[in-house]
């Protein structure tokens, strides 16, 4: 569920039902990027720092109560990022959602090579020493 201004009152009801009914829920903040990022794209649907940190404890909270303790990144509430790699319509790959940039074109490079070309021109996408931070986004505290 990607939360934006417009459903940021639905996270605790969306979360307690998830819990109640055994369904995994991974809740993103809303990312600005590809299309959305451009500068006459409507931003106002993004949190900022103090909405962030609220929901963080909401999900902390309600997540105790389940008996669920776990990583809160700085995009996902539910999970870290695991985002590496990601293929777009045309075939195009980019590292992850908040890095666009081009790598490759997976119709005509294998994805050992383009996986390499990411670990050559962003070396923090390395799983060894990711820490489950979006690597393009400020941490939230």
């Amino acid at each position: 569920m990607v939360v934006t201004k417009k459903n940021i009152h639905e996270v605790e009801k969306t979360l307690r039902y998830c819990r109640e009914n055994n369904i995994r829920i991974v809740f993103a903040y809303f990312l600005p990027s590809g299309l959305s990022a451009k500068e006459d794209f409507d931003q106002s649907l993004a949190l900022d720092a103090q909405e962030k940190k609220s929901l963080m404890e909401i999900v902390k909270r309600v997540d105790a109560e389940y008996g669920f303790t776990h990583f809160i990144g700085n995009n996902f509430l539910t999970t870290p990022c695991v985002e590496l790699l990601q293929v777009c319509g045309n075939g195009d790959v980019t590292p992850c959602p908040g890095n666009t940039e081009v790598v490759g074109n997976i119709k005509q490079d294998s994805v050992k090579e383009l996986y390499a070309r990411i670990l050559q021109k962003f070396p923090g996408h390395n799983c060894q020493r990711f820490d489950g931070h979006c690597l393009y986004r400020e941490k939230v505290k």
